[in-house]
């Protein structure tokens, strides 16, 4: 029997990238894009989708496809970073959580944090994580997300022009706890990353593509195999890890991002 990896290891979405300056209206479309891309995959990641307002009491926040712009510009203004004395601190950016309707005791939810300008690391993310909000409860998304999910980091890709983005899987993540690179099962990194793959010996369900904007690692194990698909994962992190890994990060320069965010 063949047991779902969309089911049992939590599949989560992450893309990160370095400093970059924040314009609010261009943080609204790109979010509203990102939630149009994750309707490919149908409920629950099709929504309805709840913003919060870390000003109101309202735990459950209120329908972004209800909102106009101007008001999610306002929601995600409030959710400024705050030093010690509880006063904004910009540079440190803009957080918002979104959550999705359920669908049998599972939803989706979306973290972002955008604006960040104060280092030159990787500090600006944008997360899609799987939730059980009902015990033991499971999902099978092989045929939603499972079979979307290259697409939709694609395009996730092209609306964030982030450094890193990847398809996670939990039990290939939790073997990599202390590695530098983490490898996931559908991987993109900003730039030519062609040589760097070229030197090592990638267990043969790695796939490197290299594309304008950067380089691409699929792990394809050919079938839906739990155990077989974390360990070829784990394989090439292992492989990845002896090479020295790869520095995702900002530029080397040390400058900030000049690009909007979202663009």
């Amino acid at each position: 029997m063949v047991t779902s990896i969309w089911t049992t290891q939590q599949p989560s979405i992450r893309l990160q990238w370095g400093t970059r300056a924040y314009d609010p209206a261009d943080t609204v479309s790109a979010l509203r894009e990102t939630l149009d891309v994750l309707a490919l995959c149908g409920r629950p990641f099709a929504g309805p989708w709840k913003l919060s307002d870390p000003a109101s009491r309202d735990a459950d926040g209120a329908r972004i496809d209800l909102l106009d712009d101007d008001t999610v510009r306002r929601v995600l203004g409030r959710g400024v970073a705050r030093n010690h004395d509880g006063e904004p601190f910009p540079k440190d950016g803009y957080g918002a959580t979104l959550v999705s309707g359920l669908v049998d005791g599972v939803g989706v939810s979306v973290g972002l944090h955008v604006g960040a300008t104060v280092n030159r690391y990787v500090v600006n993310e944008l997360t899609v994580t799987q939730r059980a909000v009902v015990p033991d409860a499971t999902a099978d998304l092989r045929d939603s997300f499972g079979r979307h999910q290259v697409e939709v980091l694609q395009r996730l890709v092209d609306i964030w022009s982030p450094d890193l983005a990847q398809v996670t899987l939990r039990d290939a993540s939790r073997s990599q706890r202390r590695f530098k690179t983490l490898v996931g099962l559908t991987n993109y990194f900003r730039g030519d990353r062609g040589s760097f793959f070229s030197a090592i010996e990638l267990p043969a369900v790695a796939k490197i593509r290299v594309s304008d904007e950067g380089t691409w690692l699929n792990i394809d194990v050919g079938h839906d195999d739990l155990v077989t698909t974390v360990a070829g994962i784990v394989a090439t992190a292992d492989v990845v890890e002896d090479a020295g890994g790869l520095v995702v990060g900002a530029p080397t320069d040390g400058t900030t991002d000049a690009r909007p965010e979202g663009r």
